[in-house]
């Protein structure tokens, strides 16, 4: 499902169709993409039908130059999203949501700098995903050395894939205090079956 154009007409009569389709084949909404500049004045009302409508929804995405703080809120707080989060901001001045939870599989964060300032360490250990990624990182290697020490004890335990796009790393800071192997040329490739 996807909202766009007329905003408020079309956000209420989109909502009424996918009503009546979901109660004429008796399924739920499996997945919704806003894209976010064409219904910013329903996001809420958008979020509160969904919320009323089901207690999840398998995938989310949001697409947008400037969503507000308050709508990233609503998207952590009153929606429980089972397999994707998928945010595409790009933002001119830094956003701040208030709760943020990642307990999802897949979390896909894409932006400019100050759209992503707001994903910290902490937000980050927290998260219960198989699957993180983070375009526009702000974490330094300090900060991904402490994540893999972490990891190494047991958290993120789902987690198998984490990407991060990062200015600049000093190997040594990245590494410091991590038991490492260094490959001694013999083997070509490594797959985990």
């Amino acid at each position: 499902m996807r909202f766009i154009g007329n905003e408020l007409s079309s956000a209420n009569w989109t909502k009424k169709w996918v009503d009546n389709i979901s109660f004429l084949f008796n399924c739920k909404v499996h997945s919704l993409q806003i894209e976010y500049s064409e219904c910013s004045k329903s996001f809420l009302s958008i979020v509160e039908w969904l919320q009323n409508k089901q207690k999840s929804i398998e995938m989310f995405s949001v697409k947008g130059p400037e969503v507000a703080s308050q709508n990233l809120s609503l998207i952590f707080e009153r929606l429980e999203i089972k397999h994707m989060l998928s945010l595409n901001l790009n933002h001119k001045a830094e956003v701040r949501p208030n709760l943020i939870k990642f307990n999802m599989d897949i979390v896909e964060l894409y932006g400019s700098p100050l759209s992503m300032m707001w994903i910290t360490l902490e937000s980050i250990l927290s998260s219960n995903c198989v699957f993180f990624n983070l375009d526009n990182s702000n974490l330094t290697d300090l900060d991904l050395n402490r994540f893999m020490k972490e990891w190494v004890r047991g958290s993120n335990p789902r987690l198998k894939l984490l990407r991060l796009k990062i200015k600049r790393i000093n190997l040594e800071n990245l590494l410091d205090g991590l038991e490492m192997e260094e490959p001694d040329g013999t083997v070509d490739r490594v797959i985990n079956l």
